[in-house]
């Protein structure tokens, strides 16, 4: 699928998340077109991201630093495009049958 995705111009629609290891090897091989938000940009449209401390696998090294980044991302208003997250449905199964 992705080789056609590509082929017709098709990108992700939805906002995408990239972090990388700070000073790791995403970090130094794709300097010179532009590092891996450039990358990801090919692929989708609304892309942020940045390079997180903590080596090759940073989430286990810096997990709430990563957490941190996942919850600003999922409750930012640019992820939502703009309009306010739906209200949980709390309502209870309905058992009638």
């Amino acid at each position: 699928h992705d080789r056609r995705d590509i082929e017709i111009g098709q990108k992700i629609a939805c906002p995408t998340l990239v972090l990388w290891a700070e000073h790791g090897p995403v970090d130094q091989w794709y300097r010179d077109v532009g590092g891996p938000l450039a990358i990801w940009r090919g692929y989708a449209d609304q892309v942020e991201g940045e390079a997180v401390l903590g080596g090759h696998f940073f989430p286990e090294v810096h997990p709430h630093e990563t957490a941190e980044r996942l919850a600003g991302f999922f409750t930012s208003k640019h992820h939502r495009n703009g309009t306010p997250a739906p209200a949980p449905d709390r309502s209870l199964p309905s058992n009638a049958d």
